[in-house]
Parts: structure tokens; C-alpha cells; sequence
């Protein structure tokens, strides 16, 4: 897979792909509800700086903003289509076109970094995760969320990505993760699982990753 025919496949997706699902999905509104809910409680403190990679239309960023109104918050996207989108739809936050690979962030930027089902779709998840763990404090921590890892998953979204409306989604997981594969991956780059916690029976995960 290269760059360009990767940006054909994100160019599928409309910009309100998230917010229309939501509203008129109940099996989508169910099912981000809850990873919402799940990722709501792994956070803790109050951060200075948050930083959401691949935040799409920017829905779970304008939350985080919601929970940490003094923060600091950016999200970042590939997608200037998304990005647009999100800086009509959240004014309060902000938002930058940019690439996960090459983040545009000094080292040690930012207390808390998301990373929502973003592994699976990057072309090179481990320099993806060298560039979170760069720009993260060293007493900070990263919500890492992956939707990817069981077999349940994997059969669902086949159906998903071929007869639902996730079809603007096909070929866009790249890469087949499991729990092993990511904690070697983090482990590379000096981070580690601290928590994890699981939802829909573990079609959905969410880590909570620490220097």
C-alpha cells in the first residue's frame, strides 16, 4: 500500500461520516457510546495539553475538551476534508491536517495523547507510535484504542465494510493486530500497558500506556 492510494481510500469517507452514524445508527450510536465510556474512565488529572492523533471529524476531542475545559487541546488529522469538517463543528478546539508519522510537536509536548483506531489504518504503525511516544511527557500517558484484535471483530467488520455503512471504509485496515504485537510495539518505543479495559465482549479495547 502506498500514500497515494491509502488518501484514496481515507477520501471515501464523508466528512460527517461519525456524526450521521450516530444519529441515525443505533448500532454506531451504541457502539462509540460506550468506547466513549470507557475511555472517559481512564482519564484522570487535570492536563495542561492533550493531543488526539487521527481525531476524524473531531467527536471524542471536543469530548475530552468538555471533561478538561482549561487543557490545551488539538486534535490532528491526515484528512483536510475531517479537519475542516471539525473546526466548523468544534470552534473551541483545535485542529490541524498533519501526519501521525511525522507529528509537528516538540518533544514532551503533551500530558495525555489519544490514538482511537488509529493503528490499523497508518502505514507504518510502529514509527506511528515512536512519534506519540516523542511528543508525550515522561509523566504522562497515552489512551490507545483498537478495535482490530479478536476474530468476532474481524468477521463483523467483513459484513460491515460489504453490506453496512462502513463500505466507505474498505481497504482501510491495514494491518492484522493482536495484544501481543502491540505491547512489543510499545515496548519499543519505551511505553508500556498499564491498563486495559475491554467493551462489547472484547470486540473493542482500550489501553492506558505509560513511560
Amino acid at each position: 500500500m502506498d500514500k497515494k492510494k491509502l488518501k484514496l481510500i481515507w477520501a471515501q469517507a464523508p466528512a460527517d461520516y461519525y456524526e450521521k452514524g450516530i444519529g441515525q445508527n443505533r448500532l454506531q450510536r451504541t457502539w462509540h457510546g460506550r468506547k466513549w465510556q470507557v475511555i472517559r474512565g481512564l482519564l484522570e488529572d487535570q492536563p495542561d495539553s492533550v493531543l488526539d492523533v487521527g481525531c476524524a471529524s473531531g467527536e471524542i476531542t471536543a469530548k475530552v475538551k468538555s471533561v478538561f475545559p482549561d487543557a490545551a487541546v488539538t486534535g490532528i488529522d491526515v484528512s483536510r476534508n475531517f479537519v475542516e469538517f471539525a473546526r466548523r463543528k468544534h470552534p473551541g478546539v483545535k485542529f490541524i491536517t498533519a501526519d501521525a508519522h511525522n507529528l509537528p510537536f516538540r518533544n514532551g509536548q503533551f500530558r495525555i495523547i489519544l490514538a482511537t483506531e488509529l493503528l490499523e489504518h497508518v502505514l507504518d504503525p510502529q514509527r506511528v507510535l515512536a512519534e506519540i511516544s516523542r511528543c508525550l511527557q515522561t509523566d504522562g500517558y497515552l489512551i490507545l484504542s483498537v478495535d482490530s484484535l479478536s476474530a468476532r471483530f474481524k468477521a463483523g467488520w467483513f459484513w460491515w465494510i460489504r453490506f453496512g455503512p462502513g463500505k466507505v471504509w474498505r481497504g482501510a485496515h491495514l494491518h492484522s493486530l493482536s495484544r501481543k504485537s502491540i505491547d512489543t510495539s510499545l515496548r519499543r518505543v519505551g511505553l508500556v500497558i498499564t491498563e486495559e479495559k475491554t467493551a462489547f465482549w472484547g470486540l473493542a479495547v482500550v489501553f492506558k500506556v505509560k513511560k
